[in-house]
């Protein structure tokens, strides 16, 4: 079984199937944070490195400039829509990994060119980077890494190349614009334990203007299973998961508190630049000890504002765990439709 950053059946099924998965086919493809890109997009583990390397998602935006806070606006005010700035795939090496830069540059390489990354990169207007870092800690505490090994599109053409983080986040603060005197107020605490150097460093170096959005799984489509003529559609999926009960997964509803991270799953949704490119965001809750049949709720949001969230859930059941697995690929590809876009004006 690969190792995922979570351990339950539904995480569990999904790195199964993941597994299992042609990576040059036109089934859906599973990528897990926690899990490996290079096994998913390279078809076997990195030869760069001693040790394995551990995959994240994160999604940054920033509010448009032209959106500013209108007078009179509470301290809780959040814009009609963030402004996707960067969604990451993160390399993570451990501190005491040895790395061969030459290597790693190579399967970084491969990786920004890979079919499914291509995809999802273009469909987000060339938004989308690889960052590969070495995990540093002190006492047992992660602290900032020393050096970014990375492929962005807006950085020579996306060229792999090494780039100090105090570099990078120059970069990502200019290209965010943020507002001076326009500090946000917290709409939701920050979690006080850091899981990782990349998380020091977008909280230490980054404008407090931007926002910051763990994805758990990225969903790759290749090909419509129900339309045709479809091109490559993704499911940007956030894993709740309850440790109570059925019933307790069952009546699940989003925080209104986490409104800023659900709507910046949003924004790379509304950022999609491929007429034929389809980018959802789906949040899938699950009972954590379910037993058969097992039961996961898909919930697809329309709205989200600081009061209220609204949207659709759509269960789906399996005598298996991997069966249920299959049923959520399924009903996701279903909620996917055939993207379009329509640039029509009455004349």
């Amino acid at each position: 079984m690969p190792v995922t950053a979570k351990d339950d059946w539904l995480t569990n099924a999904l790195s199964s199937l993941a597994s299992k998965t042609d990576p040059a086919g036109d089934g859906p493809q599973v990528w897990l944070s926690g899990d490996s890109l290079h096994e998913r997009l390279l078809g076997g583990p990195t030869k760069a490195s001693d040790k394995p390397a551990r995959w994240s998602f994160r999604a940054c935006g920033h509010h448009p400039r032209e959106w500013p806070k209108p007078a009179g606006a509470g301290a809780g005010w959040l814009p009609a829509v963030y402004e996707l700035l960067r969604l990451w795939a993160t390399v993570e090496f451990e501190s005491d990994a040895e790395v061969d830069a030459d290597l790693l540059t190579k399967e970084i390489e491969s990786i920004a060119k890979a079919p499914g990354w291509s995809a999802l990169r273009d469909a987000l207007g060339r938004r989308a980077a690889v960052v590969a870092y070495r995990n540093a800690t002190s006492a047992g505490t992660p602290v900032a890494p020393t050096a970014f090994v990375l492929s962005d599109p807006s950085i020579n053409g996306g060229s792999v190349e090494k780039k100090s983080p105090s570099a990078y986040a120059k970069l990502v603060n200019e290209w965010a614009k943020p507002v001076p005197g326009d500090e946000p107020a917290s709409v939701k605490a920050l979690n006080k334990s850091l899981n990782d150097s990349f998380q020091v460093w977008t909280r230490s170096e980054l404008t407090k203007q931007v926002a910051i959005v763990d994805l758990d799984v990225i969903i790759w489509f290749p090909k419509a299973s129900h339309t045709a003529g479809a091109a490559s559609r993704f499911a940007l999926v956030e894993l709740k998961r309850q440790t109570q009960s059925e019933a307790q997964a069952r009546d699940w509803g989003p925080y209104v508190d986490d409104s800023p991270n659900y709507m910046l799953a949003r924004a790379a949704t509304r950022y999609q630049q491929r007429p034929q490119a389809g980018v959802v965001d789906v949040v899938v809750n699950y009972f954590r000890d379910q037993q058969p049949p097992y039961r996961c709720w898909v919930h697809l949001l329309s709205s989200v504002s600081l009061t209220e969230i609204v949207g659709v859930r759509h269960e789906v059941s399996g005598d298996t765990a991997d069966a249920c697995a299959l049923g959520l690929l399924a009903r996701i590809d279903e909620l996917l439709g055939q993207p379009f876009t329509s640039r029509r004006t009455r004349k």
